[in-house]
């Protein structure tokens, strides 16, 4: 893995490895990515924001990083090295589950998915008369 430069590590003040996706911030964006659990291992609720949301649904940087937040919560001692995300469709504001999937688990890295099921109606396709 390599380091930052020196030029990075002063511009920032920490270095990568010190950030935590936990991390309780004092921004609005904190408390409305932050995941609930159920009591069932890997699943949590969340309530997503009209705050992060514009007229086509929820703002995939809002729905991004509460993935994230919820696969910390499933492997605290593992840090998030790369993000894959994909959207099926446009998501309204509301009550939401979030399921954290192991996928694959090896010495020194795991590999999850994180699935979001919305209890809120599915917006319509942009374009679409419904």
């Amino acid at each position: 893995m390599t380091q930052p430069s020196e030029i990075e590590v002063a511009s920032t003040g920490i270095r990568p490895t010190e950030l935590d996706p936990l991390d309780r911030g004092s921004s609005e964006f904190d408390p409305t990515t932050e995941p609930r659990p159920t009591g069932q291992r890997g699943v949590f609720e969340v309530e997503l924001s009209d705050l992060w949301a514009s007229l086509v649904g929820v703002h995939g940087g809002s729905l991004t990083a509460i993935a994230v937040r919820s696969a910390a919560l499933v492997e605290p001692e593992r840090r998030v090295r790369t993000l894959t995300t994909g959207f099926l469709s446009s998501v309204r504001s509301g009550p939401a589950e979030v399921t954290v999937h192991e996928i694959r688990r090896g010495r020194s890295v795991t590999t999850l998915a994180v699935e979001r099921t919305s209890r809120a109606a599915r917006l319509p396709p942009p374009g679409s008369r419904s």
